[in-house]
């Protein structure tokens, strides 16, 4: 309710790009493991 919500949910900004904008992501593109699949699975399923 910190921001007067009292419904739980889940949002993302989307932020349109273009070729050589010269912006970056800033984390590097990987596959996590199984195990940190899992883990983060649990999280979410709370």
């Amino acid at each position: 309710e910190t921001a007067g919500q009292t419904v739980f949910h889940f949002h993302i900004h989307l932020i349109p790009r273009y070729r050589d904008d010269g912006q970056t992501i800033g984390w590097k593109p990987g596959s996590p493991s199984d195990e940190e699949l899992k883990a983060l699975a649990g999280e979410i399923r709370l």
